[in-house]
């Protein structure tokens, strides 16, 4: 099989594996895409052989060029075409492993009854005044719906401004992850209700409410429509429970707007163990796939989401 060919039909399989995994429903599917790849024929990489000659050539180059001129600016030239083919070589045999990466992920999102979905920030801007911040940039990264009716999201935003001698910008970029959640229905009116660390500006309602919980007021702010609203909600049990999960979630926020309930805090709710295994080691990459992971932040986040919703039952 001559390089060509065989890069084009490996090319196909990456392909063909990209799609698959994006598709896939259930674990299964996962294994039918290690089935695939254990019946591929080809070696399981490209060929680079053209690229390390082009790599050759270049660094020659740039050899001859410092011996004739010592010129840095010239010889930099083609030893960074050099580096460049020598970077892309390395990084396109690598998709591969970043697959079964993928893979591997979407098995637990499957395990979890989740599935990735697009969801524009306006949605959450209008409901949550958790959403406005940011000068310059203010967006979901990923969100997952859960088949349970919540949804996890990532939020990422970005406050701009100015260095000392006021030519450049300096970024700083801040995440949160969280979860959004129905509430059932009660007769208790809770819409407007924000518990974080400071004054929201842009909440609802400015009421604050100081339950007789010391270590819930020196973490948390409590703020709604009137005293009676948030007295009715910040039971003895929620407001222990919430000064404990500020310290696991950090500079955590409940919003409740409507019954659409927002959690969200620093804590990474996706993390998860990884596979040493890969589609190089089919067989063994398989049982992973089989192992039922769970999130087990997420469940922390999810765990105090239930404890407000049970506590308040009409």
């Amino acid at each position: 099989m001559g390089q060509f060919s065989q890069n084009r039909q490996f090319a196909d399989l990456l392909k063909q594996l990209k799609t698959d995994i994006s598709l896939a429903r259930h674990n299964q599917d996962l294994l039918d895409t290690i089935q695939m790849v254990k019946d591929y024929p080809g070696p399981l990489k490209f060929n680079n052989l053209w690229l390390y000659i082009v790599a050759a050539i270049f660094a020659t180059a740039s050899v001859l060029v410092w011996l004739q001129s010592a010129n840095w600016i010239k010889t930099a030239i083609p030893a960074a075409a050099a580096l460049l083919a020598i970077f892309y070589a390395i990084k396109r045999n690598r998709r591969l492993k970043n697959l079964a990466k993928d893979a591997f992920f979407k098995s637990i999102l499957i395990d979890n009854q989740l599935s990735l979905i697009n969801l524009p920030i306006g949605d959450f801007k209008r409901l949550f005044c958790g959403f406005k911040q940011g000068n310059h940039k203010n967006e979901i990264k990923q969100a997952y719906q859960s088949d349970n009716g919540f949804i996890v999201f990532h939020y990422h935003y970005v406050e701009r401004e100015k260095d000392h001698d006021d030519k450049h910008y300096h970024d700083e970029h801040f995440h949160r992850y969280g979860i959004v959640m129905s509430l059932d229905e009660t007769s208790y009116d809770y819409n407007g209700v924000v518990i974080c660390h400071s004054k929201p500006e842009d909440a609802r309602f400015q009421e604050r409410f100081k339950p007789a919980y010391n270590k819930f007021n020196r973490k948390l702010k409590a703020y709604g429509k009137n005293q009676m609203q948030l007295a009715r909600l910040l039971t003895p049990v929620v407001v222990e429970k919430l000064a404990e999960y500020e310290d696991i979630l950090s500079d955590m926020l409940v919003q409740i707007s409507g019954n659409q309930l927002c959690i969200y805090g620093e804590l990474e709710l996706m993390q998860h163990n990884s596979t040493p295994y890969d589609y190089t080691t089919p067989d063994e990459f398989a049982k992973d796939i089989l192992i039922h992971e769970q999130f087990d932040n997420l469940n922390q986040i999810l765990a105090l989401a239930n404890t407000l919703r049970r506590e308040h039952q009409p």
